[in-house]
């Protein structure tokens, strides 16, 4: 699917909810979707590709932080794993895995601390 294609989506949709509901959306929930919207651009601003070595991974991104990475896969949000959800060794080793582009999928799958232990 392409940009276009999923704006024009998104915009079909708002007409078919305004449709259905003359106030919908309201000010204050178009002012806080905008707000989130430009938060998770930034954050995605941020994220480095993935080098993906292996060929066949299912990420496309992350960040590193001091005590986090963020992971953001082919589909859904990215999810989050810090020091205190996944373990600080299981958080050093997914961002060595990250900066040598291969095994983090692997890695995530195989440790269900990992795996589970995100924050979103």
């Amino acid at each position: 699917m392409t940009v276009a294609e999923a704006l024009s989506i998104g915009d079909e949709l708002r007409h078919h909810g305004s449709a259905l509901r003359s106030n919908w959306p309201t000010k204050e929930a178009r002012r806080k979707d905008l707000v989130s919207h430009i938060r998770t651009s930034e954050m995605l601003q941020r994220m480095q590709p993935y080098l993906n070595l292996s060929g066949d991974s299912g990420i496309r991104s992350y960040e590193i932080g001091p005590s986090f990475i963020r992971v953001q896969f082919h589909r859904g949000d990215p999810y989050l794993y810090t020091y205190q959800s996944a373990g600080r060794d299981n958080v050093e080793r997914m961002k060595q895995l990250a900066a040598s582009g291969k095994g983090l999928s692997t890695f995530i799958s195989q440790h269900p601390a990992v795996r589970n232990g995100y924050v979103r």
